[in-house]
């Protein structure tokens, strides 16, 4: 992200202080999202003064792309495979993997489907500024997952970067529809079935059909 949406860090007690002020922005940009979490707000929640927070972040949009940041580098840990799972394949790690998450979402820290919900929707409410900055995060986001599906299947990757980044699209675009169902149904089943069977369907299209044997085992029916 450019400069003037980044944080501004210090060491020692400020970096406390600056996790404070991202633990509990998390939490109101999840419930509200970016229009309903005030600085005000934020106040509260941290005990802090406004002073302290703009010594921090420059503004409420720096708190909520680093917030944004977090959250996107959370989800490229789940898809970042080791040395044993890479023995698997990519088609059946992603579903693997993906999974995970899915369930995370629904039992373990709600607050993860609640902040995607809003960082959804955001786009759409005609802040210029952070709907620019959101498709570069989104096109960040889908570089490193290309990176990563590089770097740790190259078998099935190497030679098709543009393949790979148009998947990687993909791949993103269903996550996002998977955070949907998850809303608007809360049935866990349903999202993993539909998170299976797409990347089922569209992986071997992209990367060739090395994972088809894989395909049977992975996908739900």
């Amino acid at each position: 992200m450019d400069g003037d949406v980044r944080g501004r860090s210090v060491g020692g007690t400020g970096s406390d202080t600056k996790e404070l002020i991202l633990v509990e922005a998390r939490k109101l940009f999840a419930r509200k999202g970016f229009g309903g979490a005030s600085m005000e707000a934020l106040v509260k929640a941290t005990g802090l003064s406004k002073g302290a927070l703009y010594w921090h972040f420059p503004s409420k949009l720096a708190i909520y792309m680093d917030v944004a940041d977090r959250e996107a580098r959370r989800v490229e840990a789940f898809f970042t495979p080791s040395k044993e799972d890479r023995r698997e394949g990519l088609l059946n790690f992603l579903i693997r993997r993906g999974d995970s998450f899915i369930e995370e979402c629904m039992t373990t820290n709600p607050d993860t489907l609640r902040f995607w919900i809003n960082f959804l929707g955001e786009g759409l409410r005609g802040n210029e500024q952070l709907e620019t900055c959101l498709k570069e995060f989104s096109d960040n986001a889908v570089e490193r997952l290309c990176d990563n599906i590089e770097s740790c299947f190259p078998e099935e990757a190497c030679g098709k970067r543009s393949e790979l980044r148009e998947l990687g699209f993909i791949v993103d675009a269903v996550f996002d529809g998977v955070v949907l169902q998850l809303a608007l149904r809360k049935d866990m089943d349903r999202a993993k079935r539909i998170w299976s069977a797409i990347l089922s369907g569209v992986l071997p299209q992209y990367l060739g059909g090395g994972e088809r044997e894989c395909l049977v085992k992975g996908a739900r029916t």
